[in-house]
């Protein structure tokens, strides 16, 4: 067990976690449009293939070095297990049998499981502070979606049970991830992709037999582009400049923030009318970043000392 000072978020990690749930919370409309016409295991294959070649021209046009060390290229296979291949595959099962609002509830587990392993992993990145933060930003969340109920059957408790083990798999990798903090943020997301993509290729061969699908339009190819360009290559490098710069349990809060997101997009280019739970669950999530930034409570603590001083 190690102990680190906090780290802290300042002006710009949260304009990086800001964005990151931008382009993450745009994902999930973009993987709407594409999963109806690409099979799951072949859309991963695409995005994590896409996201590894734009990030190798990246790195070949601004002269980077490449990890060459078999026992990184090992370290890269494992982050590619934990953080893509088991919770994708978790998540997509999981979204059969659940309602994917409940789904994405469970997923806001991340920072809860983040802050569970930062007592054991990184004592300065666990304190009463942030743990009351990130239960008021999981009730936020909660009030934000609803509790989708559902019918108790096996296969439903077994969905459960998937998304949960899933957000475990993200939070494990936001601390395995650090052992790359010497790398930069593009070299490691290049790393961890392109083991993906190698490992995902027998996966999408096996189980959805791209070869006997029909070409998808054109619409579809520019979303799984996007997907893999944008929110996969760009999304990584930031992920991983956040878990450098401002600690795992602060990197894994995007996951209250995307739920926003996609509040906002409804809003803006569906036309979907807020709700008074949307009021407090974004009320309650604003509390938990704030609880977690630490910033105002300590002002305000400092001020109370020279008041009564």
């Amino acid at each position: 067990m190690t102990s680190t000072a906090p780290l802290p978020m300042n002006a710009r990690a949260w304009a990086a976690l800001l964005v990151l749930a931008l382009i993450w919370g745009v994902s999930f409309s973009l993987m709407n449009i594409a999963v109806k016409h690409v099979p799951p295991f072949t859309l991963v294959l695409c995005r994590t293939a896409l996201g590894a070649a734009t990030l190798f021209i990246y790195l070949r046009m601004s002269r980077q070095p490449l990890p060459r060390d078999p026992a990184q290229w090992r370290q890269f296979a494992l982050m590619g297990v934990i953080n893509n291949i088991i919770p994708f595959s978790l998540i997509i099962w999981a979204m059969t049998v659940i309602p994917s609002g409940l789904g994405a509830i469970l997923n806001a587990t991340t920072p809860l499981w983040a802050v569970v392993l930062a007592y054991f992993i990184a004592r300065g990145e666990a304190s009463p502070a942030r743990l009351a933060g990130v239960i008021l930003g999981f009730a936020g969340v909660t009030a934000l979606i609803g509790w989708k109920s559902a019918v108790m059957t096996m296969p439903v408790l077994l969905g459960h049970g998937a998304v949960i083990a899933a957000s475990l798999c993200y939070a494990i990798a936001s601390f395995y991830g650090r052992r790359f903090r010497t790398l930069p943020p593009a070299v490691t997301s290049f790393g961890q992709l392109a083991a993906t993509t190698v490992m995902m290729i027998p996966v999408s061969l096996l189980a959805d037999r791209p070869w006997t699908l029909p070409l998808p339009g054109a619409h579809v190819v520019l979303a799984v582009a996007v997907m893999g360009i944008v929110c996969t290559a760009l999304a990584y490098i930031l992920y991983f400049h956040l878990i450098n710069t401002a600690g795992s349990t602060n990197a894994t809060l995007v996951t209250f923030l995307i739920p926003v997101v996609a509040l906002v997009i409804g809003i803006v280019f569906l036309n979907e009318q807020l709700h008074a739970s949307d009021f407090m669950g974004m009320a309650l999530i604003a509390a938990g970043l704030l609880a977690i930034d630490g910033r105002l409570h300590r002002r305000v603590l400092k001020s109370s000392r020279l008041k009564s001083s």
